[in-house]
């Protein structure tokens, strides 16, 4: 569980560590260079899992996402996103399963922070935390039904990665 005087990682723009902050400040300064793991989870179906958060999340209420994590300092890439599969959907998978696909960064893509992407296949049925009020299997024509009809139900870096790493995802 992070809290608000958790400290993340705060990078420059090819990266790297500079800092750190509390998670309070970084989002109450509206900060975007910290570091963040976004997690496609699919099934050998080649469906994804789509999560929907709780409507008391100060950030993207009642929002879709996919599984993400921000990073804690010192932490890989990788071991995050392993954390944070476990941490929000009760699933525990070995870091080789992993696949990453890429970065989003604020100043190349928009998106929210530096955010490494990636995907993995199980065959295990996710269980949600407190953090998410729904969550289900969704093909690709699904998932792209709901953005047609309104992309802001979804976490904005969501519909980022979707779009900018579509061919690897679907």
């Amino acid at each position: 569980m992070l809290l608000n005087n958790e400290l993340l990682e705060l990078v420059d723009e090819s990266g790297g560590v500079i800092g750190t902050e509390p998670k309070s400040r970084v989002y109450s300064q509206g900060m975007r260079n910290f570091r963040i793991v976004d997690v496609f989870v699919q099934n050998k179906n080649r469906q994804t899992f789509i999560m929907k958060r709780a409507s008391d999340k100060k950030i993207f209420p009642d929002a879709y996402e996919c599984c993400g994590e921000h990073v804690h300092p010192g932490e890989s890439d990788l071991a995050a996103a392993r954390r944070g599969v476990n941490e929000e959907m009760q699933i525990d998978i070995p870091e080789d399963k992993f696949v990453f696909l890429g970065y989003t960064t604020p100043t190349l893509d928009n998106a929210v922070g530096y955010v490494a992407v990636f995907k993995v296949v199980t065959d295990k049925q996710p269980t949600l935390g407190r953090e998410h009020v729904d969550g289900k299997w969704m093909t690709h024509e699904e998932i792209m039904k709901l953005l047609r009809e309104d992309p802001r139900r979804f976490r904005s870096n969501v519909l980022l990665h979707i779009t900018k790493f579509a061919r690897e995802l679907f």
